[in-house]
């Protein structure tokens, strides 16, 4: 990589850190390419260089954090224990840390929006990379009963799928972390419990 590349990448790397600060702190909808040029301290022309407008950053914003939450998730994984642990990490990872972080913004209804509508795509692939890290724990999991879940009528796949859309389902509709997590730890335990332990 030249040095060329390596420059334009790092201040890329630098807007999209600052951009998610602005548009946390902000909202989409207010946030101008002058405030996000600000933030990443350099002149919008040369914000304009790197990117075509406020969507593409708002954009590469989701994405790059998607990107950061399946190398953590990956790691905290490898550093659980018990199945349980592992699912656990995995939903504080694509779960409760994007909720909070989120929550804790002004303009949280309002980003959450914008998301959906300017980054549908983004957000299938996030729930996509959620969904098959849980699938590639519970098929490595020797507490799994693959019998028992398919007896059941059910295949690891498909509750992978069911865990994630009921977690991600969750941090849409709960309103205060403190119910957030109890029902989490619920719900992973009726799972765990009632259809795929040993």
């Amino acid at each position: 990589m030249s040095g060329n590349e390596r420059g334009k990448r790092d201040k890329m790397g630098r807007v999209l850190e600052s951009a998610k600060q602005v548009f946390l702190r902000y909202g989409y909808r207010r946030t101008t390419m002058g405030d996000l040029a600000g933030a990443a301290e350099m002149s919008r022309p040369a914000l304009y260089l790197l990117y075509a407008n406020k969507e593409e950053i708002f954009r590469a914003v989701i994405e790059n954090y998607c990107e950061q939450s399946e190398c953590l998730a990956a790691q905290r994984v490898a550093d659980a224990g018990s199945l349980e642990e592992r699912l656990a990490s995995l939903m504080l990872t694509w779960v409760v840390e994007p909720y909070e972080e989120i929550s804790k913004s002004p303009e949280a209804g309002e980003i959450y929006e914008a998301g959906y509508a300017f980054a549908e795509d983004l957000h299938r692939r996030f729930s996509e990379t959620y969904t098959a890290q849980i699938e590639a724990v519970l098929q490595a999991s020797e507490e799994v009963d693959e019998q028992r879940v398919r007896a059941a009528g059910f295949s690891i796949r498909r509750v992978a799928e069911m865990l994630a859309s009921s977690s991600l389902g969750l941090k849409r509709e709960v309103r205060e972390r403190g119910l957030l997590l109890p029902l989490l730890e619920d719900m992973r335990r009726w799972y765990l419990g009632a259809m795929i332990v040993r």
